[in-house]
């Protein structure tokens, strides 16, 4: 079993998205401090169940626990999700959402077989 927070943020992003938006970064000649990410926060838990539906997974083995329930070192932030307002207005881009970078993931794995 594999266990998931609930309640830790985060916005993914596939680096093939990434690599598209560092292209429009230099064709536009932006300059500045950007946040590049998904265009929608996601747990930790609702990402892997969304993995396990996008590539007909079963999510039988998914577990949600807090991150309050880790006995960690150090504390970890629950909100990990970044704003990218300011590069989406700059580069007149709309950055993909979680599910469009899990379903390229999908289209390039399945690709590669």
């Amino acid at each position: 079993p594999i266990n998931l927070f609930r309640d830790v943020y985060f916005s993914p992003l596939t680096v093939n998205e990434l690599s598209l938006i560092i292209e429009k970064i230099l064709s536009n000649q932006i300059s500045g401090l950007y946040n590049c990410a998904s265009r929608d926060p996601i747990s930790k838990y609702n990402f892997g169940l969304k993995m396990c539906e996008i590539f007909n997974l079963s999510s039988l083995n998914i577990t949600s626990v807090s991150v309050d329930t880790m006995n960690f070192q150090a504390t970890r932030p629950k909100n990990m999700a970044l704003d990218v307002s300011k590069i989406s207005s700059d580069l007149v881009y709309n950055l993909p959402s979680v599910v469009d970078s899990i379903q390229l993931m999908k289209s390039q794995y399945t690709k590669q077989k």
